[in-house]
């Protein structure tokens, strides 16, 4: 499977009595994926919690339907804690999607998780390929180098910054978050850039959408600043702000319709041999109905269309006749 054989995700859901959405709501949810969490949720995390984390984890992930439900994903250990192979072990069943791996530091760290997966999917009768990789860039040797992280392994789809006030990031940069986002901005682009450039189709937005946010707007602020600067989707902690984000995420029906109609003229007008003018209301700027024609039609205004309705096809919003 190519990378982009695998659907968006708009909405990753943080699932578990310690977040906002319990299991049974998560499943429910109409969230793209879950975020399940094995990396100590509770400090000291003992070695009896952890297992019996890892068998409630392991018995929910089995109890998936086939079809219909959130695609599960679990953060495990980092390799340095001695407990990522137990955290593997436990996990590696038929309708786990992928491992989320903290503290990514460099390209060897997601080369290292991609051997061992090949390898346990191998003993297990798993597909070879098929468990995918979500680095998370929390430190900044591994913010410096996302480009090679995104580029270690063809099991990373998804990836982008965990930015917030509080964590890992913050004690690794020493920044001060604003309630704006301001000062992370920056880095939020720089590194949508370096993942973008390393093959990562769809690029998430971890966390910034959640820091600050005390009210609906403040919510959809934050998801639209991630979408602004060009990401798919983010984490979210409550189940209630999965269908914000997968309105925010998803083109709207009248993008769908002016990519529809742009590639209708364009194959038209490749079939009578001539040059395609699009009226002025299809433009990529959205002039009204009635506005002159936009004169003739460049080449990227055509790959955006194209994009465009790729990405709609992928989210199951168009069908292949389109």
């Amino acid at each position: 499977m190519s990378r982009r054989d695998h659907k968006p995700v708009r909405s990753l859901l943080l699932a578990g009595d310690e977040y906002g959405s319990t299991f049974d709501s998560a499943i429910a949810s109409g969230a793209d994926a879950l975020f399940l969490d094995l990396e100590d949720p509770y400090v000291p995390c003992v070695d009896a919690f952890l297992d019996q984390q890892r068998a409630e984890m392991r018995e929910f992930i089995e109890a998936l339907p086939a079809t219909g439900a959130p695609r599960p994903f679990v953060r495990v250990h980092k390799f340095d804690t001695g407990r990522t192979l137990g955290d593997l072990r436990a996990v590696m069943v038929p309708g786990l999607a992928g491992v989320i791996l903290p503290h990514v530091g460099s390209p060897a760290d997601v080369i290292g998780l991609d051997a061992i997966l090949e390898c346990m999917e191998r003993d297990l009768g798993l597909s070879v390929g098929s468990t995918l990789i979500i680095p998370i860039l929390e430190v900044a040797s591994g913010l410096s180098s996302a480009r090679q992280i995104a580029e270690a392994s063809e099991r990373v789809n998804y990836m982008g910054p965990h930015l917030g006030p509080l964590g890992d990031t913050p004690n690794s940069l020493k920044y001060r978050m604003t309630a704006s986002g301001d000062v992370v901005a920056p880095l939020m682009s720089h590194v949508l850039i370096e993942v973008r450039a390393g093959g990562v189709p769809y690029p998430l937005g971890m966390c910034l959408t959640l820091d600050y946010a005390r009210s609906e707007a403040d919510m959809r602020a934050g998801m639209n600043r991630l979408r602004d600067w060009g990401y798919c989707g983010t984490m979210v902690w409550d189940a209630d702000h999965v269908a914000m984000a997968h309105e925010i995420f998803s083109p709207s029906a009248e993008d769908i319709e002016r990519w529809s109609s742009i590639i209708e003229l364009y194959d038209a007008a490749l079939q009578a041999g001539e040059p395609v003018r699009l009226p002025g209301y299809l433009t990529m700027g959205g002039a009204p109905e009635g506005a002159a024609d936009s004169g003739l039609v460049r080449p990227h205004i055509i790959t955006t269309a194209r994009q465009g309705l790729e990405y709609a096809r992928a989210l199951g919003l168009v069908d292949d006749r389109r």
